[in-house]
């Protein structure tokens, strides 16, 4: 008996694998860099750059990892309100380490669309956008629950908007990563877009 097709599997709702497109030395990096790389293909063609730094595991363990003081610097308000946030709590998070003690974990999404696509009678449409994700989700309604929960942990977030692409970004302690993600994920998928937030944006 012939195992199932790739178009049988997806007709039983199992959805199609990840497609790794390069890895290792296929990826051209300098001969100092010791982090990998590795280029995938998701399901739904979004192409993802996972990179993956032997020195931050070794840091946790013995504390003396150092966060980039130069991480999430930019113009976004997002990112202003995630340093301010820091300050004030002098950067702890929950294990009450300090936000430099470990390298931080790391998430970056660049999308293809930037101000030149604004329509005549809207401009600046894509600027607002990209502040207007970061304020509530339908998961997470609250419009300050992504900053607080950076603050908390160390992290802070940035977002740019260019001729063509817009990018956000944020970073946060590497034990927060997976629930960082999970919030950043639900701006894409279902923001709010509330009217309140939009008369203040």
């Amino acid at each position: 008996m012939r195992p199932p097709s790739a178009s049988a599997k997806r007709a039983r709702g199992t959805p199609p694998p990840v497609r790794v497109l390069s890895e290792g030395e296929a990826l051209a990096k300098p001969s100092t860099d010791d982090r990998s790389y590795r280029l995938v293909e998701l399901p739904n063609a979004m192409r993802v750059l996972l990179i993956s730094d032997p020195q931050m595991s070794a840091e946790e363990d013995t504390g003396d990892g150092h966060g980039d003081e130069d991480e999430g610097e930019g113009d976004s308000e997002e990112g202003e309100e995630g340093e301010e946030g820091e300050e004030e709590g002098e950067g702890a998070d929950s294990e009450g380490e300090g936000a430099d003690s470990v390298k931080k974990a790391s998430f970056a999404l660049c999308v293809g669309v930037g101000y030149l696509s604004d329509p005549p009678n809207a401009n600046g449409l894509a600027h607002f956008v990209e502040h207007m994700v970061f304020m509530g989700t339908e998961k997470y309604p609250d419009e300050n629950e992504w900053a607080a929960f950076l603050s908390s942990h160390g992290g802070e977030d940035n977002g740019e908007t260019d001729a063509e692409t817009t990018c956000f970004y944020f970073d946060v302690h590497p034990n927060y990563l997976r629930e960082g993600l999970d919030r950043f994920c639900q701006f894409f998928a279902a923001p709010r877009f509330a009217w309140g937030s939009s008369e203040r944006e």
